[in-house]
């Protein structure tokens, strides 16, 4: 099983990692101050780096789905593993050296088990937000093994860059309080005082 997927993991690491600066190459850092020529190419650098990790993080997913069908529960859990270490990489990048941050994702001692139905209903969100601007990136957080808070980690960088957590509503228990919440008519005279 190994084999069928090294390919498709190397692939997938080479995207997410190299794939925006191979299409915007940033100068040498020893000779400028900056890696940027000037704001447009700190612009083309971000939007090539941002659709880089949306097409390796579709291609996790897809490879995810793929793996469910094996029978060899330690190598898919290893497999996993290492498809959940690259989503790590992608978030590192986008929260670059705010590790302080980092810490503030992880509540559990282990990284929640993937569940497929919540983690395409985020995707589908996640394309939607990325397909807005390529100044923004929305990674699967449930791909993480370290973001345990929300679904979908935001990052914007047009203008101030800006990081946001996305929380989508889905479940039996969000559909019990939303179906129950539709038809709950607001009492005006309860925030009276507050």
């Amino acid at each position: 099983m190994q084999a069928k997927f090294t390919n498709r993991i190397q692939s997938i690491i080479d995207m997410a990692l190299n794939g925006g600066v191979r299409s915007v190459p940033l100068r040498n850092p020893s000779q400028f101050k900056t890696p940027f020529t000037d704001e447009s190419h700190r612009r083309r650098f971000f939007a090539a780096c941002h659709r880089a990790f949306e097409k390796a993080q579709n291609q996790m997913i897809l490879l995810l789905e793929e793996l469910r069908d094996e029978s060899d529960e330690d190598e898919k859990a290893r497999i996993e593993l290492i498809i959940r270490k690259i989503a790590d990489a992608i978030a590192v990048q986008m929260v670059q050296t705010q590790t302080h941050v980092m810490r503030r994702f992880c509540i559990h001692n282990t990284a929640p088990d993937i569940d497929f139905e919540t983690l395409k209903k985020a995707q589908a969100e996640a394309n939607r937000l990325n397909a807005e601007s390529r100044q923004t990136f929305a990674l699967l957080a449930d791909l993480t093994t370290f973001i345990h808070i929300a679904d979908i980690l935001h990052v914007d960088v047009r203008g101030t860059p800006k990081l946001s957590l996305i929380e989508l509503k889905s479940g039996k228990v969000n559909d019990v309080l939303l179906s129950a919440l539709e038809s709950y008519v607001p009492d005006p005279t309860a925030l009276a005082g507050c």
